[in-house]
């Protein structure tokens, strides 16, 4: 008790973004209906949604900023350039998203934290990440989820339609959630708390998400980018098994439909006819795919270079890739891990949690921090 209520002396600032941290995975939204995101409503990708847990992580922020203003009071120099060209995508995304917004609070308030601070924010995600696989480890041998509805767990079982899944000749496998809206999402939760953890130990436990989520482009970007730090070598071929593993897994899978839809939403980008004006600042609507049924018939694009061109145009995508630019002269990892992760899917400019772990990222992991150049 007496180690506690220091610990609370100690850290009552940081505290709330601490728990908000925590909390973020938890899929639970307000001013809409609960989105089933199988049914394939326009809101399948939580477009019109505003999370819980975001609105709390947002209060939390904003009491920290509030507690710590003197470090708020800009200096003569001026912000780093990927900072700004963070800021100006968010600036540019946010009528698409209030998320962006959010996470644009997000990564202010984590670039004016303390390396202690920092720590402990990396600790709270470390926490979360435990939490999501354990769950999703249980939701993989029960093959359901385990009614955790209350804290946003999907439902999961065989009969719901859309439910990812590898159907394979001998077995057909439910791909786990945790409490996230797709395993891809739970896959990037894991791989960004591995990007960002220190410890050799704390690394190889994360691993075991990476295989549980069964999620290709989370291994992919994870094992490339360790792969070019060459720093450790046993991470490495850990995740040299976890990758073939999942790929394996996944090449089993019969039902190639994944495959067809993301040549199908390429094309359909490439040649779709667009006006002068949506080809420099984009359409803000996603690639109709036109031979599917309603309410399918609007698709993000399993591309986020893609997808941001459809949604924000040239001018978006130069921003994108400014801003990956500008990230590797500063912090080569994020660059390489997003690259990769960008060439295979959507949700980090199109889901709140992809754009919360999106800010969560370039918060904690940039190495020039916005503290250097304030009070």
């Amino acid at each position: 008790m007496k180690e506690l209520t220091q610990f609370l002396k100690e850290n009552y600032k940081i505290l709330p973004l601490f728990l908000g941290v925590i909390i973020l995975p938890f899929n639970r939204v307000i001013f809409s209906e609960y989105p089933n995101f199988f049914f394939g409503k326009f809101n399948y990708f939580q477009t019109q949604t505003i999370l819980l847990s975001a609105l709390i992580l947002l209060a939390a922020c904003i009491i920290y900023l509030s507690l710590n203003l003197k470090r708020l009071k800009l200096s003569s120099n001026s912000l780093p350039t990927n900072l700004s060209l963070i800021f100006l995508a968010y600036l540019f995304l946010i009528s698409s998203n209030l998320h962006y917004l959010i996470g644009f609070i997000l990564v202010i308030t984590l670039q004016t934290l303390t390396k202690k601070e920092r720590n402990k924010i990396i600790l709270a995600l470390a926490i979360t990440a435990g939490i999501q696989i354990t769950i999703s480890i249980f939701q993989l041998f029960l093959q359901s989820d385990l009614g955790l509805q209350i804290i946003g767990e999907p439902k999961i079982n065989h009969d719901i339609k859309g439910i990812a899944k590898i159907r394979t000749s001998f077995a057909t496998i439910l791909r786990p959630y945790g409490t996230l809206p797709h395993p891809n999402i739970l896959g990037a939760l894991v791989a960004i708390t591995l990007l960002l953890t220190t410890k050799t130990k704390n690394k190889l436990a994360l691993t075991s998400g990476l295989l549980s989520s069964l999620s290709v482009s989370a291994n992919l970007s994870t094992f490339i980018t360790q792969l070019f730090s060459k720093k450790n070598k046993i991470l490495i071929i850990v995740l040299t098994g976890t990758l073939i593993t999942t790929v394996s897994i996944r090449l089993l899978d019969t039902d190639k439909g994944s495959i067809t839809e993301r040549i199908e939403q390429t094309e359909n980008v490439s040649t779709n006819k667009y006006s002068i004006k949506e080809l420099l600042i984009g359409t803000n609507q996603n690639i109709s795919t036109e031979n599917k049924a309603k309410p399918w018939h609007y698709t993000p694009t399993h591309n986020t270079y893609l997808q941001t061109f459809q949604l924000a145009g040239i001018l978006g995508l130069i921003i994108l890739l400014a801003t990956l630019a500008a990230t590797a002269k500063t912090n080569i990892e994020i660059t390489i891990f997003l690259s990769t992760m960008f060439l295979l899917d959507h949700f980090w400019i199109t889901t709140p949690h992809g754009i919360l772990l999106l800010s969560l990222l370039f918060g904690l992991k940039s190495k020039q921090q916005l503290t250097k150049i304030l009070y």
